[in-house]
């Protein structure tokens, strides 16, 4: 058995360093005679020397430690950001080993690894998620990090012995799971695996979309059929960080923004799959499409207003594969409201402002960040 660890990069050189170092700074006490390796996957040539120098840095930091080997996969042809994912799982593993993706600006937390690891390889189930917290800011051109304290790393507990706390997953976890990014998951390889990864792509399939507006939800069908199929694991622990890359754009008014997946689009084609004939014959999923209409209904301006959106055409066409309907006066407010917002956010330079005032969180130069790392404690 092997332990992989995925990482996909797209035109993020300089938090791919971070990344990387907080996956080859990860210890074992347990689980060590299993092979550990880690994939790069590169899905923008415009920026292979910059990846290149990236992955050299973080090697010349911290050095290769646990893992045998770190590969890097410059994709030419590019990929699909999902296909770059999960391609790279299927070229990377066997039956048995144990794989992560990790994304390229998230930050794994000390011990996050192995506990993971321990608790698929102790299972028989496929598909394990685990909570993140939120708060790292990275500014391109500063070699600084800032921390957002109130969503920092969170303490692991019984770091570098137990396993930890585990569950089956129930419909209350899909609530509050409902959005995973991708580099909250682990999977153990196998039939259990793949039977839930073809069936996630054929609820994507069956969207009469085209690729890039049915596929960025993939992790959420994988988990939700996960659950479907008794597969799913929910480790209600903080181990991983979630990052940003954030970007200046103009003088006036100051714009910050953040490259990140269209939230409409997304929402919409959750609920799409949410409402197929397999999956709305299952009431208990009766709650989980409710909160998706509720959230989808702030974002559906966005939907086609963002770089990556749609036509009205298609949005309209989402819409009714959602079976979308503003059928309450506080869902019209709602939309109203949180769709107003959002316009006048990015138009006007004011997405993000209360963080700009803040400050965004606290600065801290690199050393001081692993030193904290280390000790799980912000």
């Amino acid at each position: 058995m092997s332990i992989v660890v995925v990482i996909p990069t797209y035109q993020r050189p300089q938090t791919l360093v971070w990344s990387l170092k907080s996956v080859l700074k990860q210890e074992f006490n347990h689980m060590k005679d299993q092979v550990k390796k880690i994939v790069v996957l590169n899905n923008d040539l415009s920026t292979k020397p910059d990846v290149i120098r990236s992955v050299e840095r973080a090697l010349s930091d911290v050095g290769h430690g646990v893992f045998r080997s770190v590969q890097l996969i410059h994709r030419d042809p590019p990929l699909l950001g999902t296909e770059n994912f999960y391609r790279g799982i299927s070229e990377s593993v066997q039956a048995g080993d144990i794989a992560f993706i990790h994304g390229d600006d998230d930050i794994m937390s000390s011990g996050s690894l192995e506990k993971r690891a321990r608790i698929l390889d102790s299972q028989d189930k496929a598909f394990l998620i685990t909570k993140s917290s939120s708060g790292v800011y990275f500014f391109l051109d500063d070699k600084n990090i800032y921390v957002n304290p109130a969503k920092g790393a969170a303490n692991i507990s019984e770091r570098g012995s137990g396993i930890g706390e585990y569950r089956i997953a129930v419909i209350e976890d899909l609530l509050e799971y409902s959005i995973p990014f991708v580099s909250a998951y682990g999977y153990k390889i196998g039939d259990g695996f793949w039977n839930c990864f073809q069936e996630a792509y054929r609820w994507a399939d069956a969207l009469p979309l085209e690729p890039r507006i049915k596929y960025p939800f993939l992790p959420f069908y994988m988990g939700l059929s996960a659950w479907k199929n008794g597969q799913l694991m929910v480790c209600p622990e903080n181990m991983l960080m979630r990052g940003q890359l954030l970007r200046s754009r103009g003088a006036m008014p100051p714009k910050v923004v953040t490259e990140y997946a269209n939230t409409g689009i997304i929402l919409l084609t959750g609920l799409a799959v949410l409402n197929n004939a397999e999956l709305s014959a299952i009431p208990e999923l009766n709650e989980l499409r409710q909160s998706f209409r509720k959230n989808a209904s702030e974002y559906i301006v966005s939907a086609f207003y963002k770089r990556d959106g749609v036509s009205l055409g298609k949005l309209l066409e989402l819409i009714k594969l959602a079976d979308f309907r503003l059928n309450s006066a506080s869902m019209i407010f709602r939309a109203a409201q949180g769709n107003g917002k959002r316009l006048i956010g990015e138009t006007m330079g004011l997405s993000n402002f209360r963080n700009r005032v803040r400050g965004w969180g606290v600065r801290t130069a690199p050393v001081d960040f692993w030193l904290k790392w280390s000790e799980c404690i912000y």
